[in-house]
């Protein structure tokens, strides 16, 4: 069970999202939400302003990070809407 009381130390330009238990999905609607089923997730603390493209970039450069777009990937379609992906090494 995940403590709703716990916060961190407080971040500079972040807000604290506190953690706690949603349902995901849904049964009602596209087939590839389904099947509704509760998670739990831990708090987390996320800007409080978007990300910029241009603060993105420099922590890019800064970091080395890749992004999942510039990995190489190979799909393959085993059913309409349902793709698996496979990053190349």
């Amino acid at each position: 069970m995940v403590s709703l009381m716990f916060r961190p130390q407080h971040r500079p330009g972040m807000v604290w999202i506190p953690g706690g238990t949603f349902l995901m999905g849904s049964d009602r609607h596209y087939p590839e939400e389904a099947p509704g089923h509760r998670v739990t997730v831990d708090g987390f603390w996320i800007d409080r302003t978007p990300v910029t493209n241009r603060k993105f970039r420099e922590f890019v450069n800064a970091t080395g990070y890749i992004t999942l777009n510039s990995r190489r990937a190979t799909v393959r379609w085993r059913t309409p809407g349902r793709a698996r992906f496979r990053m190349r090494t």
